[in-house]
């Protein structure tokens, strides 16, 4: 028993560090404002993975390095805490500045990347509103609409919980539909043979197999651990299915 529900609790620690790595899947969202996507989006995506577990992992050592572990797991800030130990007292400051930097550098992503979303639903018709959400700026060429939408949107989600309760939701929801996706590989090779000089996944079929592992045990870890949310973040899921057949019976 102790067994499973640690093996649960390390499956929640490590959805809470995937949001670090969100950028991988964001950055498709631009295909089609890139040139060439078949053969950049795999470079920037395995070089944007690559740098962030670089990152993460340099950090983890050096945190580990300056503080105990009874520290480490007691203190909200550990890099923080690490940082003043290293540098002295400006050190947290230092580290304080970094996230700042790091937050809008993420917001900046976000903003450019999410709102291609609400607006090739619009395209389709997929979405209530979607004249309004479709259409792009005639000066700027950029989806106005949509991220005015999006705006308004993250604004009562931050009202509405704790910024790690959010965070958690976000994630839990997001690797419900990775895991997916990455399972699509194999309805799509059948469906789709891979064109000669197109992209293919490497060491197929092991590397989706291990991402579809990877990602249900994630998603049961977190169910198992904390239901309650999980359950929250399902339902607002589930919620979009309605609205999506009524926009579907109506396109017909």
């Amino acid at each position: 028993m102790e067994t499973s529900a640690a093996g649960a609790g390390f499956g929640v620690a490590v959805l809470g560090t995937l949001w670090a790595y969100d950028g991988w899947i964001s950055v498709t969202n631009m295909a089609g404002e890139i040139k060439d996507p078949a053969k950049t989006l795999p470079k920037v995506i395995s070089i944007g993975v690559i740098f962030v577990i670089a990152v993460y992992v340099l950090f983890n050592i050096a945190v580990f390095k300056a503080l105990p572990f009874d520290q480490i797991i007691s203190s909200p800030t550990p890099g923080a805490d690490a940082a003043e130990a290293l540098f002295g007292s400006g050190g947290g400051a230092f580290i304080t500045a970094g996230i700042i930097v790091s937050v809008l550098g993420a917001l900046n992503g976000y903003l450019m990347t999410a709102a291609r979303v609400p607006q090739a639903m619009g395209e389709n018709n997929q979405i209530p509103f979607s004249r309004v959400l479709r259409s792009v700026h005639p000066k700027f060429q950029t989806p106005a609409n949509a991220l005015i939408f999006q705006s308004v949107l993250a604004v009562i989600y931050i009202f509405s919980g704790t910024f790690n309760t959010l965070t958690d939701l976000l994630v839990f929801v997001l690797w419900i539909f990775f895991t997916m996706g990455v399972f699509g590989v194999f309805i799509l090779r059948q469906k789709i043979p891979p064109e000669k000089g197109r992209y293919r996944v490497p060491l197929y079929p092991v590397t989706p197999i291990i991402g579809v592992a990877g990602g249900i045990y994630i998603l049961a870890s977190t169910i198992i651990s904390d239901p309650l949310r999980s359950l929250v973040g399902i339902g607002i899921t589930l919620a979009g299915l309605p609205v999506y057949y009524v926009l579907s019976r109506q396109k017909r």
